[in-house]
């Protein structure tokens, strides 16, 4: 499937971007995708990590919180980036 091929691309950004953020990002996006949800949050907590005020990565967070079922923990989330975000 097109989100299966996403996926696989991801992951072979990442190994040969040597884990930057962004290629992280774009694998937690992919696993999102495929609705793998656990896996998702295990790539967004590494990128909270590493970029704790980036709101992209706050707004990533909280969209895995959204679609795990934390719809009030994912607002906050969601409303945090919004606040971070440079062109708000």
């Amino acid at each position: 499937s097109e989100h299966q091929n996403a996926l696989e691309a991801a992951r072979r950004a990442v190994d040969l971007t040597y884990g930057e953020p962004e290629s992280h990002r774009w694998l937690a996006e992919s696993l999102l995708a495929c609705c793998r949800w656990q896996e998702a949050d295990v790539q967004v907590r590494s990128l909270l990590l590493e970029r704790p005020h980036d709101p992209d990565v706050i707004a990533l967070s909280g969209e895995v919180l959204r679609q795990r079922g934390h719809e009030e923990t994912a607002a906050a989330w969601f409303e945090n980036a919004l606040q971070r975000h440079p062109r708000c």
